[in-house]
């Protein structure tokens, strides 16, 4: 009897639950370092006039990579009784994007600072819900850019809320996986126009380019229908402890998946050759753009420092697909757009403590 009661004992040590959570003390400084691509390539293209099918035979291979990279500096301020963070600065030292695209030998060139680069923000709790202010640098124009904020480091949602041993997985909602991949800030940081022509919004200004007269490269892109989608995932305790450069940590898996379809509002009218964006905005004065469906699946890892009490990296890949249909009407014609392109996303995020 002796002897089964000693295994029993064993055998629940052996299996006893972990909660990996994140450790929020007053005054502690995180600094988050991210960059996100996605490259995608056109796989399909065709154009329909008045039902009828046209020829594209100087089309050439067509494709695009967005890059973007944000580097934030995380000081916690204050705690509650439970250890979350009720008030904290947030330093976005850099926000930026740099996008490509590419027609055959052409390519045009792009780089931008978002809304929110080397500007501060204090975040408080006020009510039960989060307060931001500009603290130092300029304070964007848009209202938006301060808007979709959180207390607390985004890699927290990929966190179990309960214990868990080895092998064990938890759901996430759609909430939390786009926290964690930083989609649901995207329009804070990028006001959703990423990669526009200059004049038409999105960040303070680009930087170069070249292959003008292909006009400008459009905003949101492949990057607007991840935004756009609806995620579910799931994660996995896949070990209990796993090395990291010297860092003792919970390795835990991660599945995103998304697919669906969705119908984005209808731009105004634009201003012609004469308007902003020139020719981009003049074949869309007219269009419709009837609806965007996608599909995307990632994996990746994250590893979870258990001494430090604090996510220490993410790495996550995979596969996007975004299939667009326009169509364009005037008078008694009409002219049928359908595009496919293909690709793949890639996520990298790196927290140090100073």
């Amino acid at each position: 009897m002796r002897s089964l009661i000693l295994l029993s004992l064993a055998t629940t040590a052996l299996y006893e639950g972990v909660q990996p959570k994140t450790n929020y003390t007053a005054e502690r400084e995180l600094l988050i370092e991210s960059e996100c691509t996605l490259e995608m390539t056109q796989v399909a293209f065709e154009i329909v006039r008045d039902g009828e099918p046209m020829e594209m035979p100087d089309r050439g291979d067509i494709s695009s990579s967005e890059t973007r990279t944000v580097v934030v500096r995380e000081t916690i301020q204050d705690v509650d009784k439970a250890g979350a963070p009720t008030q904290a600065l947030r330093a976005f030292e850099t926000v930026e994007t740099s996008a490509v695209q590419a027609w055959g030998d052409e390519e045009m060139e792009n780089e931008r600072e978002g809304r929110l680069h080397e500007v501060t923000l204090a975040l408080k709790i006020e009510e039960d819900e989060v307060v931001c202010e500009v603290e130092d640098g300029v304070e964007p124009e848009e209202e938006e850019a301060l808007e979709g904020h959180k207390l607390g480091l985004a890699l927290d949602f990929a966190l179990p809320t309960e214990e868990v041993g080895e092998g064990d997985s938890w759901e996430l909602d759609n909430d939390a996986v786009r926290a964690v991949l930083g989609l649901d800030i995207e329009r804070a940081l990028y006001g959703g126009r990423v990669g526009t022509p200059e004049g038409e919004g999105g960040g303070r200004g680009g930087r170069g380019g070249r292959g003008g007269r292909r006009g400008g490269m459009r905003g949101g892109g492949s990057f607007g229908a991840l935004v756009q989608a609806e995620w579910e995932g799931e994660a996995t305790l896949e070990a209990m402890e796993e090395d990291l450069d010297g860092v003792k940590c919970y390795l835990i898996a991660l599945s995103f998946e998304a697919s669906g379809e969705y119908e984005p509002p209808q731009r105004e009218r634009g201003g012609g050759r004469g308007g902003r964006g020139g020719r981009a905005l003049e074949f869309e004065a007219g269009a419709s753009l009837m609806g965007v469906s996608y599909e995307a699946e990632l994996e990746g890892k994250l590893w979870f420092a258990i001494e430090e009490g604090r996510p220490a990296q993410l790495e996550l890949e995979g596969d996007v697909s975004v299939i667009s249909e326009t169509i364009r009407e005037w008078g008694e014609s009409s002219m049928e757009m359908y595009r496919e392109s293909e690709g793949e996303f890639e996520l990298s995020v790196t927290i140090t403590e100073e």
